[in-house]
């Protein structure tokens, strides 16, 4: 399993689209966009889920998800 910055990645080039592309239709900024693909570390909210979740429009409770099983990937010690 994949992390979730390159799960959106991911979705990102599978639908053809650029990051300014997602960043207007999540309504979220190109910057924090940016900031979660190269950084990786934050754990997003759940705004940011929401609006990837509108965005890509896959329900909210798959995204969480996607992004807590790539955490648990990244760190199987990892505790809620």
């Amino acid at each position: 399993m994949m992390d979730f910055a390159e799960w959106i990645r991911g979705e990102i080039n599978r639908r053809g689209w650029t990051q300014a592309t997602l960043a207007e239709r999540s309504g979220l900024s190109r910057s924090t966009i940016s900031k979660m693909l190269t950084s990786g570390r934050r754990k997003p909210g759940m705004k940011f889920f929401a609006c990837i979740s509108n965005a890509f429009e896959i329900p909210l409770a798959d995204v969480i998800l996607i992004e807590e099983q790539g955490r648990q990937r990244k760190d199987p010690n990892a505790e809620d």
